[in-house]
């Protein structure tokens, strides 16, 4: 029996698709409540280091979790992708 899998990749593409389809208010909702909830975890409570990105386009905005890091006395690290092979650098 055969069964039905959805891949990293189409993943991705459903929900940029779904993203880019909400209204710009609604977008931002979401951000502002996806980061309250991760800045209130035990993950980001009990972190030295945050990894983190820069969002582009319709991405989640992840500035309050930068600043709250900053403020925090956290390293943060941001990820720059290799075009030749998709792996990620990470820089302090």
């Amino acid at each position: 029996m055969k069964e039905d899998f959805i891949g990293k990749d189409e993943i991705r593409k459903i929900v940029k698709k779904d993203r880019a389809s909400m209204p710009e208010q609604l977008r931002f909702f979401s951000s502002h409540k996806a980061c309250v909830h991760f800045l209130k975890s035990d993950l980001f409570l009990g972190a030295d280091v945050i990894l983190n990105y820069m969002p582009i386009k319709d991405e989640a905005d992840t500035y309050r979790i930068t600043t709250a890091s900053l403020h925090e006395h956290k390293t943060l690290a941001f990820p720059r992708c290799k075009t030749d092979n998709g792996d990620m650098e990470f820089f302090c």
